[in-house]
Formats: C-alpha cells, sequence, structure tokens
C-alpha cells in the first residue's frame, strides 16, 4: 500500500520545503475528514506549521506548534496511511529540541538540513 492519495500534494510541498503551503493542503484534509485519521492529519498541520514558524524565527509558535503535533501524532506509529511515522517523529523531536535549546534570541541558528522529510513507509514483515 502506497502513500494515501489525499496525502500526496501536502508531501510534495512539505518536501520542497513549502511548510505554510503544505499546511494549508493538510488542514483541508483534516477539516475533511471524520474518521480516527483526523488527529493524524491534525498533527501533521501542526508539524508543518512548526517547520514554518521554525524557518521564519518565530522560537515561540514553533515550539507549541511542534509540540502539538508531536502529541497528536504519537500512537501512529510505526507507520499509517503510508508514511513512515516512528522516524518522523524521533527526529521531528529531536528538532524541537534543538530549538527550544537555541531559545528565541539563537533560533535564527536552526539548521534547516535536520527538519525530517515525510517518508513512504518501509515495508516491514
Amino acid at each position: 500500500a502506497g502513500l494515501a492519495p489525499d496525502l500526496v500534494e501536502g508531501v510534495r510541498l512539505y518536501n520542497a520545503g513549502h511548510h505554510l503551503e503544505a499546511h494549508e493542503v493538510f488542514e483541508q484534509v483534516w477539516m475533511a475528514e471524520v474518521g480516527a485519521n483526523r488527529y493524524f492529519y491534525k498533527g501533521l498541520v501542526h508539524l508543518a506549521m512548526g517547520f514554518h514558524y521554525a524557518t521564519a524565527g518565530d522560537h515561540e509558535r514553533a515550539v507549541a506548534k511542534l509540540t502539538l503535533g508531536l502529541d497528536f501524532m504519537r500512537g501512529y506509529e510505526p507507520a499509517f496511511l503510508g508514511l513512515e511515522v516512528e522516524d518522523l517523529l524521533e527526529r521531528a523531536a529531536a528538532c524541537l529540541a534543538e530549538i527550544e535549546a537555541l531559545g528565541p534570541k539563537r533560533i535564527g541558528a536552526f539548521d534547516r538540513s535536520h527538519i525530517p522529510a515525510l517518508a513512504p513507509a518501509a515495508p516491514r514483515h
């Protein structure tokens, strides 16, 4: 099973570094969703926005959104809807720790290369 079709465009935008635009795509999917997947999509909304704020230099909002995103996505490991979740959460949590350690005055030093990609789930046997 591949990536859920309603995630494809958001994942493409996110992985291209367009976190604000990816957030908008994920938000549309989240708002239309009524099932258990809703919290997963909400987590993607917050993660994308958190990384947008981190790269825009807004420490307080980056910490808040990344924290919420991680909270919403916990429990969907190791993979969900065709996305690798376990590695994503580990790497996003490391980014959050880095951002918290930098603090508001040094947020500009956040290394964007640490932002985890949204990767297809590896086959598990």
